[in-house]
Order: structure tokens, then sequence, then C-alpha cells
């Protein structure tokens, strides 16, 4: 019987080439009344099939069916009715998930509701304005602003009143603030169910023209499945082995793999076996160092869980789901590189999935 490390490393495995099964289809509702409707598209990228759009008509009712397991609103704009928030928080309650992006949490206006504040382990808003000295930077407490460029002072002027700062309640988690941690303007609360956000439809260029604006609401729609994740270094260390294997097989970036990404490696054949036809990469649990006529073998054959082949040269792909399971568990990959007649071993690569 195999113990509970090697069985999650197993998993891991699975999960590093795409073969994993991610989280479970979800029910999801989007309200979203902004200008780019970002909240919308990443859900139908994220949900495909399982998303649906409320209206301001049809929203809280909907809330209320009980159909929806994640509820994502974005609402710069779009006055809901009255009942919607109370409706919301009760989803909360019940021990659903949601995110919101809205304008009035402090209710100056009457269009917020003191429901929310509870609900979302939030306290004592007080209005912001995005604009010129409003720099959101990442509080570095979950994955949210991954691939989202930061810190971010660009931002358009679309509306006049943009959301809040808070007072974090109960086990809420800081997320992202405009230069006082202690007072945030993005909160994860109720052990990650929940999301409080100001208006991201004031995204300016920066973020329009990098994707980072339909990103972040792709991470938003991530976190409320996953709950967020643990901020973790990914990591990838090259291991030639005793006696050494030539070092070619490199990662095509610095970074080892991340949840919600893809990492990628290839060989070097300028001058290993540069007549080599195939490469076919074995990602494995457990490492090993044993000496062969083809080189050193670093990779444990008897944990691999799947193999992927390229033409020579070419990239591998390995998917990496987003899955806080899989965060800071770790894996290694090794080729093995043929031409007609021969079969030569690379180094290994030792990987540690990460949120960073």
């Amino acid at each position: 019987m195999k113990n509970t490390k090697q069985l999650r490393s197993l998993a891991l495995a699975l999960a590093v080439l795409g073969l994993g099964v991610g989280a479970q289809a979800q029910n999801v509702l989007v309200f979203d009344s902004g200008t780019h409707q970002h909240a919308w598209a990443a859900a139908q990228v994220k949900f495909p099939g399982s998303a649906t759009l409320a209206t301001t008509t049809d929203f809280a009712t909907k809330v209320q069916s009980g159909a929806f397991d994640i509820v994502i609103a974005n609402a710069p704009s779009g006055l809901l009715p009255g009942g919607a928030w109370p409706a919301l928080a009760a989803h909360v309650a019940g021990g659903d998930r949601a995110a919101l992006a809205f304008w009035d949490w402090d209710n100056d206006v009457g269009y917020g509701d003191p429901a929310l504040f509870p609900a979302f382990e939030v306290s004592a808003p007080v209005t912001l304005s995005l604009g010129v000295g409003t720099v959101l930077q990442d509080s570095g407490t979950t994955a949210l602003f991954q691939g989202v460029t930061m810190p971010n002072g660009d931002w358009h002027d679309h509306w006049s009143d943009d959301g809040d700062t808070f007072t974090v309640t109960g086990g809420g988690v800081p997320v992202a603030h405009f230069g006082d941690p202690t007072r945030p303007t993005v909160v994860l609360g109720n052990g990650g169910r929940t999301l409080a956000m100001p208006c991201f439809d004031e995204a300016g260029d920066t973020w329009l023209n990098d994707g980072s604006a339909l990103r972040l609401w792709e991470n938003v729609c991530d976190l409320m499945v996953t709950g967020g994740c643990t901020s973790t270094l990914a990591e990838v260390t090259s291991r030639v082995g005793t006696p050494p294997n030539p070092d070619v097989l490199q990662a095509v970036t610095s970074q080892g793999p991340v949840v919600g990404s893809s990492f990628q490696a290839f060989v070097d054949h300028t001058t290993f076996l540069p007549t080599a036809i195939l490469d076919v990469a074995s990602v494995c649990a457990f490492q090993l160092n044993v000496a062969t006529t083809s080189g050193t073998l670093l990779v444990d054959l008897g944990s691999q869980v799947a193999f992927q082949f390229v033409n020579a040269g070419q990239p591998f792909d390995f998917s990496v789901p987003y899955d806080c399971a899989f965060v800071g568990i770790g894996a290694t990959l090794q080729v093995g590189s043929l031409d007609a007649t021969n079969l030569q071993l690379t180094n290994a690569l030792d990987l540690k999935i990460g949120t960073l």
C-alpha cells in the first residue's frame, strides 16, 4: 500500500501532464454591467456551458433559486433592485461562493446594503475614486494577480465612485491595497468563498492592452473554485546525475510550473545527438540515479504516470490545472532522445509546483 505522500506525488504528476481532473464543473451565475464585459467573458472561458448571465431584473430571483454554486457580479453600473444584496448575503450564509466588484459598498448613495459587510467579512468602508496616485498593490496572499501587470496605477474614469477600502473582519484575508496594507480594497473572506473588490472596470490602457484586465477576471473565477492558494514559489532545478548526463533539457523560462498555466521544456540538440528524430519525456513521482549504457537514468520509471513525445528539439507543453491541492508538490522530468540507432538520456528537471 502506497503512503499518502506517494499518492499525492502520483496525483501531482498526472496534473502536470494535464491528465489529472481539475475542479469539478460549477453552476455559475454572472452579472456584468461593466463597460468591457470582462467578467462575463472570463466566466465563459472558465466555466464553458455552465455559466448563466443575469440581468438587473432577474438577478435576485436567480440567486434565490439556489441553482448556482458561484455568483460573480461586476456591478459598476446597472442598479439592482431592492433585495438583490440581501439575496447575495443569504447565498453566502448558506455556504456558497460569491465575488463582487462594486462601487457603493459604503452605501453613501443608497445602492449598497449593510448586509454585504458581514457576508464578505469587511467593515468600515471608505469611498475611493481611481485615478492619479491610486496605485494598486498586491498583498501577496493569493494568486489573484498571477499574470496581471502589478502594481498598477493606470486607470480610466468611467465612474466617479469606484469602490472602497475596508477593515477586515472575521477570517478575511487582505488581497490588494492602495498603499496601506491595513486598509485593503480587495478581501478574500469566508475561507476563500467570497471576494470583495472595487470597480476593476476602470482598468486603464495598460491592463486593457496587455490582457491583464481579462486575466484578472479569469483569476477571480479560479479563486471562486479553489478558495485561493498559499503563495508559493515554483521551482525548476536541473540535475545531471552521477556520472553526469549532458545538461541539455531546458525549461523555456526560468519559472517552474505554476497552477493555472503551462510548463514548457525542450532539448537543445545543437551538440547533443544532433541526428535525433524523437524526444520522449517521462514525468515520475520519484528521482533515481542509475548508470545505464544510454546514460544515467534519473527518474524512477516505476513511479511513471505518463509521458509525452515530440519531434526532436520541439518543446514539451505540460498543462498545470488551477488546483491548490498541487501547490508545493514535486515531480521529476527526464527525456530520452532517439535517432535511427541510438537512445541517449538527458539531465532531469526537478519540479515544484507553485503559484508564483
